[in-house]
């Protein structure tokens, strides 16, 4: 059997596309898979935060009781740095009502903190 070089040549070229086509495909694949698994790292990265932040609500609800350097953590506004200020100023501004001082440590009584916002324009 007798093979012609154009058809020989025209077949090599068909093969060679169809293998880079393929190559194209995979490699839109292993893109697609990558996406794939940060997208998903992401989602488990949000579900954990969602967890933490439920967490902490829980805790802010039971706890009653945040030590002043972790109040952030708790509660975003006022900040630690504010806090001590207003701490510096607790007799004149009624903040020593909401202040607990248990072995050597400040602690913030959220309900007291809450009355203690609404009564007093800062």
């Amino acid at each position: 059997m007798i093979i012609d070089d154009d058809l020989l040549f025209t077949f090599m070229q068909t093969i060679i596309k169809k293998m880079s086509n393929i190559e194209k495909e995979l490699k839109i694949i292993s893109s697609n898979k990558d996406s794939y698994s940060k997208l998903s790292k992401q989602i488990n990265d949000c579900e954990n935060s969602e967890e933490k932040q439920s967490e902490k609500e829980l805790k802010k609800d039971t706890m009653g009781l945040i030590p002043v350097s972790k109040w952030n953590e708790f509660y975003p506004y006022p900040t630690v740095k504010s806090l001590r200020q207003i701490i510096f100023r607790k007799k004149k501004n009624g903040f020593d009502k909401v202040l607990r001082k248990i072995d050597g440590r400040l602690y913030i009584c959220v309900k007291d903190f809450n009355e203690w916002i609404e009564t007093t324009k800062l």
